[in-house]
């Protein structure tokens, strides 16, 4: 529930007696769904972008 209200995960992994994250993700990562159902908008934003680019847009830098 922690992680699914957004918590960060080390800090909900060590709540739960461990050092770090792995066992957290290898264990209950499957049970955790994605909140906002964006599962991959991060990549598909990057890829817009990018093709925005490729039309014209100046790239600022």
């Amino acid at each position: 529930m922690w992680l699914t209200a957004g918590e960060n995960p080390l800090w909900v992994a060590r709540q739960l007696g461990h050092s770090n994250v792995e066992m957290l993700f290898r264990v209950y990562a499957r049970w955790v769904k994605d909140v906002t159902r964006n599962d991959g908008s991060a990549f598909e934003r990057l890829l817009d972008e990018s093709q925005h680019t490729k039309d014209g847009k100046e790239e600022a830098k």
